[in-house]
């Protein structure tokens, strides 16, 4: 989606100098008669309104891109960080504590590391929520 709208883009500035073009002709073709001008000063203006219309509709939409990869990248990121909690958690289920003071502190680290990620992972999730609720 993003190479297409970069390609519209592309096709917009392109068509910059004809519609340029145009509202010079229409401008001279004023100031040499007097035959249509109401009719061209009407057709000019709604020329540059439906321009720059278009060129607003462009921008938005390119905005709109932009936000909806970087919502689905986050998406992505929640969804690799829930599979890894998802993993930690089966360790968690072992009844193994461990035969030594080594292997008991090891484990003891292990675990308070995991409780942080999880943390960080319910502030996440939560993150995930609110975004969900603007969309």
């Amino acid at each position: 989606m993003k190479k297409k709208h970069k390609r519209l883009e592309a096709e917009l500035a392109s068509h910059e100098p004809a519609i340029q073009s145009v509202q010079e002709a229409g401008q001279k073709l004023m100031d040499v008669t007097n035959i249509g001008v109401p009719e061209i000063e009407t057709r000019l203006k709604a020329l540059n309104q439906a321009w720059a219309e278009l060129k607003e509709l462009a921008a938005s939409r390119g905005e709109k891109l932009d936000q909806s990869l970087e919502y689905q990248q986050f998406l992505a990121k929640v969804e690799e960080e829930e599979a890894w909690i998802s993993e930690k958690q089966q360790l968690l289920v072992v009844d193994d504590l461990g035969d030594s003071m080594a292997a008991v502190q090891v484990r003891s680290l292990f675990y308070s590391l995991l409780c942080t990620k999880f943390h960080l992972m319910i502030v996440l999730w939560i993150m995930k929520q609110v975004m969900l609720s603007f969309f």
